[in-house]
């Protein structure tokens, strides 16, 4: 009788392919996850500072000078979110350590230098999101009329980095902005459509959310 099986060699061929398969899809596999983890951090992100910023406006009322509002300066934006927010690490206006001080655009360049004087504040919540807001992101007239990201009508725009220090630091991947209007916090991107790799990704918060997906 004659034993048929397959040879050393044949093995060994067989093995390798299957090396070279996984190495090439491995990354690719690994890339689609990492894009889930951010989405679910950004919706996590989102739902906590939208059901913090509801609070304070059933307590303190519109945000809005119009009506009387809080949202008079970003340095009180800032120190009323912090009293409603537990245990998140109060940095203030120091940078190290506390949001990414280094990151790239989404269509891959590099963030702007702050301006002279302008001054951020950020705080770390307890999962390791950083959230900072900047003087320049603000307007704080009688209706709040910044346009930004993507946004109409916003008091202020907050800066999210979803999994805090780690990589990529890049706009529109894990880094994203919210849109503080009088009315309540929004994704930014909501009012245009801004969110594309010739921009720099900061309206892209709208578009993943609603679609649950990073897919540009």
């Amino acid at each position: 009788m004659n034993n048929k099986g397959f040879t050393l060699t044949e093995t060994l061929l067989a093995l390798v392919i299957i090396g070279v398969i996984a190495s090439l899809t491995m990354p690719v596999i690994k890339h689609k996850s990492d894009k889930q983890e951010e989405v679910a951090r950004l919706k996590k992100a989102f739902s906590t500072m939208s059901h913090v910023t509801n609070m304070i406006i059933d307590n303190e009322g519109r945000a809005n000078a119009s009506n009387g509002g809080w949202a008079t300066s970003t340095k009180d934006i800032y120190t009323i979110y912090r009293q409603y927010i537990i245990n998140a690490k109060d940095c203030g206006t120091k940078e190290k350590g506390c949001f990414s001080e280094k990151y790239t655009l989404m269509n891959n360049q590099t963030a702007p230098t702050p301006g002279a004087g302008e001054k951020k504040y950020s705080f770390v919540m307890s999962d390791g999101t950083e959230i900072s807001m900047s003087d320049s992101d603000s307007d704080f007239s009688y209706n709040c009329s910044l346009s930004a990201s993507g946004s109409k009508h916003v008091c202020q725009l907050i800066r999210v980095d979803v999994n805090g220090d780690k990589k990529p630091n890049k706009v529109g991947r894990d880094i994203f902005s919210f849109s503080l209007k009088s009315t309540g916090l929004y994704p930014s991107g909501c009012d245009s459509n801004l969110c594309s790799k010739k921009n720099s990704g900061w309206g892209c918060a709208c578009k993943v959310l609603r679609e649950g997906n990073i897919n540009y």
